[in-house]
């Protein structure tokens, strides 16, 4: 039976707004709302580092059980996780049962692939839902699963938005073509704190053929926390054309109270535009990362 709870996700308000006098008391409210989801967004994305990834094949969720009792908070819990390609209804397309470690405040840090395998017809729609099941009750509403990496606004890279996206490929491409013949081997590689990564992007491809580059070498795509650590933080400086989207990373799951800061990018453009972008089928660039411990192809 589906659980007909309403979905209590904060928004985050828009900080261009201007406030009205008599509004002040609410913004203050709201503003340290969104300064506790920051808090833990920040939190959450440094959880990428909690065990070794070897494999891009996985998805990674980071994220809330707000239906689960607190009695599991701090304990383990049985969860059933299903991809769907549909945000209600519909037969899953994938599933798989895992005991999974709850924290003290009630989220999840999984990966999921690694009991079941992942097809490659997961990695073949631009729908992919995410449904989370316990006792059997689905964690309402499901969430969307992307498999790319991008700025939260054109503005963060001075780009129009009509032409945002061709030019930052177009970028890419120009900047993939200063390390040539990495058909067998790694670019150079720049040091992320736990990780390492290539400094240049390679030539757009599909998630797939990306996948089947970074397996062929030994290597992995970085995970969504990662390129945005590196994005956001000092390795940037030495990353070539770390300015653009988008960018292929291990598949994640959209959460709001996380990824608040991506829907800038979104805002007013029709639904079918939103998916049509994000698409694995799509070709973009990618770079690959390493653990350091095998980072040794320089």
């Amino acid at each position: 039976m589906v659980s007909k709870k309403p979905n209590t996700v904060m928004k985050h308000p828009s900080s261009k707004k201007l406030l009205h006098p008599k509004m002040i008391t609410m913004s203050l409210v709201i503003l340290l709302a969104t300064i506790q989801s920051i808090t833990i967004a920040t939190n959450q994305i440094k959880a990428d580092d909690l065990e070794p990834i070897e494999s891009s094949r996985i998805i990674q969720y980071r994220g809330p059980m707000p239906y689960l009792p607190e009695s599991y908070w701090g304990n383990e819990a049985e969860l059933v996780f299903e991809l769907y390609r549909s945000p209600t209804g519909g037969s899953p397309f994938w599933s798989e049962t895992r005991r999974v470690s709850v924290r003290k405040d009630g989220w999840v840090d999984v990966n999921l692939g690694l009991v079941e395998e992942l097809p490659d017809s997961v990695f073949m729609t631009p729908f992919r839902f995410l449904s989370i099941w316990h006792n059997d009750v689905e964690f309402i509403p499901r969430k969307q699963v992307s498999s790319v990496a991008y700025v939260a606004s054109p503005y963060e890279s001075k780009q129009s938005q009509e032409n945002y996206l061709e030019t930052a490929l177009n970028a890419a491409r120009k900047a993939a073509l200063k390390a040539p013949g990495r058909e067998n081997k790694l670019d150079k590689l720049v040091d992320c704190g736990e990780f390492k990564m290539e400094t240049h992007p390679r030539m757009p491809l599909t998630w797939l053929d990306a996948e089947k580059a970074a397996d062929s070498l030994g290597a992995r795509l970085p995970t969504f926390g990662e390129w945005y650590g590196a994005y956001d933080g000092e390795p940037n400086k030495s990353l070539e054309h770390m300015d653009g989207h988008y960018e292929w990373v291990i598949p994640w799951v959209y959460e709001p109270l996380i990824h608040a800061r991506l829907q800038e990018l979104y805002r007013g453009k029709p639904v079918a535009c939103y998916y049509n972008e994000l698409s694995p089928m799509n070709e973009y660039p990618f770079r690959l990362a390493v653990n350091k411990s095998s980072a040794t192809n320089e």
